[in-house]
């Protein structure tokens, strides 16, 4: 009867242990979410950056902004 009990308990645990990991995966999901929207956010000014950076340094490498460059 104690390998019946001691069992049974191991599997309580076991199942106590998977509903807290989802429980704390439901918790998580805004983070994911967040964390998705800081990527793109980054993505963004990634592509943005040199853009405005030669810009103020008076450059213009942009494929756009060489055409403008030569015209003038």
């Amino acid at each position: 009867m104690m390998i019946t009990d001691l069992n049974g308990t191991i599997q309580n645990g076991m199942y106590t242990l998977m509903a807290r990991c989802e429980e704390l995966d439901r918790s998580m999901q805004p983070i994911h979410t967040l964390a998705a929207q800081i990527r793109d956010i980054k993505r963004t000014l990634d592509t943005l950056g040199p853009i405005y950076s030669n810009r103020i340094s008076g450059t213009k490498t942009h494929p756009s902004c060489k055409d403008q460059h030569q015209a003038s």
